[in-house]
């Protein structure tokens, strides 16, 4: 109406990746090609990821051909930040790593997360 005011502030401009879907740091998948993406603080990884590597560390099934187990310092898990020798290792691909503990973790909660489940004790 007649008297009102409008401001416009120029800002910079928008981060084109801000605008992309997540994408798993291993596979490479975004978010809309898979059922589910963890997020950690340094990362995130697929629940495609996180069943395939899994059953490697738990239950010695193949890695893809892509990924390996690596037990030197220089790599740290991207979602508990522990790296060698406060762990045993961690499964990589495409750069990215991530430990037994936070695979496990991340299993758990996509099992969680599925229909029929009822929440856990925290109602989550």
């Amino acid at each position: 109406t007649v008297g009102d005011r409008i401001v416009i502030d120029i800002v910079d401009a928008v981060d084109r990746s801000e605008l992309e879907p997540p994408k798993c740091d291993c596979c490479g998948r975004d978010a809309h090609d898979v059922h589910a993406l963890v997020r950690g603080p340094a990362g995130s990884i697929c629940d495609i990821c996180i069943a395939t590597f899994s059953a490697a560390v738990h239950k010695g099934t193949p890695l893809p051909a892509e990924a390996s187990f690596r037990d030197d310092s220089t790599l740290s898990c991207r979602f508990c930040g522990k790296a060698p020798p406060a762990i045993a290792g961690v499964v990589t691909q495409n750069g990215a790593a991530v430990c037994a503990e936070c695979l496990r973790s991340g299993a758990d909660m996509l099992a969680d997360s599925q229909p029929g489940n009822p929440p856990d004790e925290t109602g989550l």
